[in-house]
């Protein structure tokens, strides 16, 4: 399980979620596959549109399997906050 303790006391999105919250949703953005995500284009962030889902995922997997201490958008809460944008997406179909 992805371990995140310090970045659960973290003010804004992340801090709403225990550590062992993260490390569940992290679990299960592992196992996504392109065709769980919306059909393409769909707006990420505010600005920010996924165009292709199999780019997207590698590279949010790859960062999740790094884990915190080899990626900075880990240790500042980033990929954090995308892993919940996506399950506040999808996470509840």
């Amino acid at each position: 399980m992805f371990h995140l303790k310090a970045l659960a006391q973290r003010d804004g999105m992340v801090n709403k979620a225990s550590a062992n919250q993260i490390g569940a949703l992290m679990d299960w953005a592992i196992t996504l596959t392109p065709e769980d995500l919306p059909t393409v284009p769909w707006e990420f962030r505010k600005g920010m549109s996924v165009i292709n889902n199999k780019k997207f995922l590698v590279s949010l997997q790859r960062d999740i399997r790094r884990g915190p201490t080899k990626n900075p958008r880990a240790r500042f809460g980033v990929l954090q906050e995308d892993v919940i944008i996506i399950w506040n997406l999808i996470g509840t179909k």
